[in-house]
């Protein structure tokens, strides 16, 4: 049920905890579900873009950079991880 404001905290902290043991594939499985409840929250697209990035999957780590540049118009991070991701792909 989308919405839910106190369901977000425990798969972030979660994901913050697995990228802080540099376990990206949980990191991104956390965040995902802290998207599924949030598909729009800033932080969680960040936070997945980067984990997404770290795996190596850079198509969908560009896809969701680029969701999220629009969410936070005034955050250069998504622009730059945009340009780093096209620069690798060759774009």
């Amino acid at each position: 049920m989308p919405g839910r404001k106190t369901s977000i905290s425990d798969p972030m902290n979660a994901g913050h905890s697995a990228a802080w043991d540099q376990d990206w594939k949980k990191a991104a499985a956390e965040y995902r579900q802290a998207l599924q409840e949030f598909p729009d929250q800033p932080r969680a697209l960040n936070s997945l873009g980067l984990a997404l990035f770290q795996l190596g999957d850079f198509d969908e780590a560009l896809r969701i950079y680029q969701q999220v540049i629009p969410l936070t118009p005034d955050d250069a991070v998504p622009l730059e991880k945009v340009a780093q991701i096209s620069e690798r792909l060759a774009n």
